[in-house]
Formats: structure tokens, C-alpha cells, sequence
């Protein structure tokens, strides 16, 4: 097992950035090099832990054996030379944490503050290998470049404070839990390496339920929407956005291309549904010509169910394989809502399924028709009673279709996995 010896056999090198480097033969002959921050790219050696050798070591040591004893897991390169690059070590809420990274991943390394123990894999995510845009977010703990201003924004009520350490964004309290629902917002972006012909646009780090914190770019109409001290913020919103975010394709820190872009089309409310936002997010133009895709997050109705938002993703991603689609064009998709009342359960009855289409701003007006029956309105959004399949298995075929403001059709996305279906509870008096 490749270990990184303390003793004469490790070589200690000063080099000409001042960056120490640590490397070592293993057992197998693997050699592992260890590096001191990574400055060209924003990322000093940062936190109180920094200078400890020792640590730094057994940390690292700690990562490559539970990669080597994770065989369908392992993210860690088993040729012959290894270079890990610690960018953070410090004391957080009595616990030592260690944040590493090597070969497009970035590893979140723990151990209790006390005598002799012994480090701990925390969480491992996916990073840009050459950490452009700069932002390490894992679901704990959220790692910026150095001097990067930030404002958190919580969306769960009650929830616990976020502190940051030389950095290194966390939890406030006894235990490193897991990032509340919110937005990290960074007012000034993260700057960039590579393209520098643009100033960096305002990016949002969102966490949420789904334990995974995802780097987005913000528009501009979300900017103002989320900006923190603006009269249009509200707490209810951003419930709402941690919701149409969660299962918006490109989720995650994406390790390739530029974070997507999420902008706002609506919040507002939607008759039999309730208050509800619409996010259209789109891949970096640079990168990729996917379509852009929508979402919904829609929170409660009533006080009972103010802390709650359900995410309804419309159709796919431009990643599905549709022949009948254009690869680029306005954002369309369906999805189904289904409201239980509150003597539902008595009753046995409820309102019938709303299936709601949506799109982004370039859709004018949308179309829907279920045999003989149709139904039209204008954009971005028309929600239709299902009422053709109520009570029986459905014999009648329906079919959605938008149009832009020249009468060009628009076609929904086709998802992967069937039409979504989301249960809202009502409960309204």
C-alpha cells in the first residue's frame, strides 16, 4: 500500500514558488508528491493546521488508502507517481479537517481533536483539474479562493449558522453537518485562468436535501430576485429556487466546461398549483449546445408547509437522444402535479391532475390537445385538468406543442425516464 514515509527517505524540496513539496516511494513503488496549495489558482495552503507536516501527511495517507480499499469507488491514479495537493488544513468545531486534491477530485479528510486520532475520509467530489472556475464544494463544507467575498443565504428556518475559517465554509456547532438548504451567493464570481476577456459573472453555490452543493452562474433577472437586502428577496424564494434547482441537469461541480447558468422566468403563483418558480438553466454556450432545460420549485400554500418546496424537473435535459427535436431552441417541458386535499382521505375524491407545461421566455404561447378536446394560452406557462384518464387506464392520446412570437413550433423534451409526476399537499381551509 503506497504510504508517504516521515523519515529519511522522504525528500523535502523548497521550490521557487514557495510551494513545499513532500514526496515518497510506497510499498509498491508508488511514488506519492505532496504539494503545499495550489497559489496560481487562488487555493494557499490556508488554515491553522497549515504548517503541521504531519498532519498534512497523515491526511493524505488516509485518502489513498481508503481509495485503494474502495476498488469501484477508487478516484485516485494508481500509476507510479501520485501528487496530491492539500489545500486546506485547520480546526473546525473540534474536529482537524484536511481538504485534498488530486486528478480532477477534491477529498474532505477528518479527525476528532483529540490525542492520537486517527484521520477519516469524509466526502470525495468531482473538481475542475485545473480548478477554473475555483470553487470546492462538498455537502459539508464549501472551500473558496482566497479572498473571495461571500453571503449566505438560508433557506430553512431555524438553521444553524454558517461560519467560514480562512475560507472554508461550515456549520457552526459541535459536529460538521451537513450545509442547510441555501445559496452561498459570491457577489464578485470567482476569477478566472484561463479567459479573462470577460469580468466574472456573480455565481451562487447551492446546497440543498439532495446532499450535494452545485456551482451555478446567476442571470440577471435571478440576481435581482436573489440579491441579498433587495426588496425583491424573500425567504419563501429561495426555498422555491433550492427546489427547481435540485434536479436540474449538470448537477454537481462540474468537472469540465463552465458551472450552467440559471436564470429566472417567473415566480409567481400558478392557479391549482400554488406559488411556484420557473428556472431555466443552460450549459455555457462555449461548451456544449444542448437546449437549455426548465424546472419548477414549488413551496407550500398554506403556513403548515412553509419550510417545504417540491421540485418538478419538465422533460429532460438537451442531453436525451430526440430525433424530432432541434439541438438548440427554447426550453419546453411537461410534467404533472397531482394536489391531495386535506378530506381527501375521507372522501376518497380530489381534484384532478394538473399537467403542467412550462418553458422559458421565448415561448409565446402554448398548445395543448387530448382527442378531440383543446386547449391554448399564452406563455411561458398553461396548466390543463386531466380529466380524459380520470377512473380508468387512458385511451386518448395528447400531445403539447409551443410556439415562439413568429408562430415557429416548439417542441417539449422528451424525458429519459417517462412523464415526472410530483404530489403537492393542500392545505388550504
Amino acid at each position: 500500500m503506497p504510504r508517504i514515509p516521515t523519515g529519511r527517505t522522504a525528500m523535502v524540496v523548497l521550490a521557487a514558488t514557495l510551494a513545499l513539496t513532500l514526496a515518497g516511494c510506497g510499498d509498491d513503488g508508488q511514488e506519492i508528491e505532496l504539494v503545499r496549495g495550489a497559489p496560481d489558482a487562488g487555493f494557499p495552503l490556508r488554515g491553522d493546521l497549515a504548517n503541521d507536516r504531519d498532519a498534512l501527511i497523515d491526511a493524505a495517507e488516509e485518502w489513498v488508502e481508503e481509495d485503494e480499499d474502495s476498488d469501484d469507488r477508487s478516484v485516485l491514479d494508481d500509476d507510479r507517481e501520485l501528487k496530491i495537493t492539500a489545500l486546506w488544513a485547520g480546526r473546525v468545531n473540534d474536529e482537524d479537517f484536511a481538504v485534498l486534491a488530486s486528478d480532477g477530485h477534491a477529498a474532505l479528510v477528518g479527525r476528532p481533536d483529540t490525542r492520537d486520532a486517527h484521520w477519516n475520509l469524509r466526502k470525495t467530489v468531482s473538481i475542475r483539474e485545473d480548478y477554473d472556475p475555483g470553487v470546492v464544494a462538498f455537502s459539508t463544507a464549501i472551500l473558496l479562493p482566497e479572498k473571495t467575498r461571500s453571503s449566505p443565504m438560508l433557506a430553512e428556518a431555524g438553521a444553524r449558522r454558517i461560519k467560514e475559517t480562512d475560507g472554508l465554509l461550515h456549520v457552526s456547532g459541535p459536529y460538521a453537518a451537513e450545509l442547510p438548504s441555501g445559496v452561498l451567493y459570491l457577489p464578485d464570481g470567482v476569477p478566472r485562468r484561463r479567459d479573462r476577456s470577460t469580468e466574472p459573472s456573480p455565481v451562487i453555490v447551492r446546497t440543498g436535501t439532495d446532499g450535494i452543493a452545485a456551482l451555478r452562474t446567476v442571470g440577471p433577472s435571478l440576481r435581482s430576485r436573489l440579491q441579498p437586502g433587495t426588496d425583491a428577496f424573500d425567504p419563501s424564494a429561495l426555498r422555491r429556487f433550492v427546489a427547481a434547482t435540485t434536479d436540474v441537469p449538470g448537477r454537481g461541480v462540474e468537472r469540465f466546461g463552465d458551472p450552467p447558468v440559471v436564470d429566472l422566468v417567473r415566480d409567481a403563483p400558478i392557479p391549482g398549483v400554488g406559488p411556484a418558480m420557473l428556472i431555466r438553466s443552460a450549459r455555457s454556450p462555449t461548451t456544449s449546445s444542448e437546449r437549455p432545460s426548465v424546472a419548477l420549485g414549488m413551496s407550500g400554500s398554506s403556513p403548515a408547509d412553509a419550510d417545504e418546496a417540491t421540485t418538478l424537473l419538465l422533460g429532460g435535459s438537451g442531453a436525451v437522444d430526440d430525433p424530432y427535436r432541434a439541438a438548440s431552441g427554447p426550453a419546453l417541458g411537461v410534467g404533472v402535479v397531482e394536489r391531495a386535499t386535506r378530506d381527501q382521505a375521507l372522501t376518497g375524491a380530489g381534484p384532478a391532475p394538473l399537467l403542467v407545461v412550462a418553458g422559458d421566455d421565448d415561448v409565446a404561447s402554448i398548445e395543448v390537445q387530448a382527442g378531440s378536446r383543446r386547449w391554448s394560452g399564452p406563455g411561458p406557462i398553461l396548466t390543463v385538468p386531466i380529466s380524459w384518464n380520470r377512473g380508468r387506464k387512458s385511451d386518448t392520446d395528447f400531445v403539447v406543442l409551443g410556439r415562439d412570437a413568429d408562430g415557429r413550433l416548439i417542441a417539449p423534451a422528451a424525458a429519459a425516464d417517462g412523464l415526472k409526476t410530483v404530489r403537492v399537499d393542500d392545505d388550504r381551509p
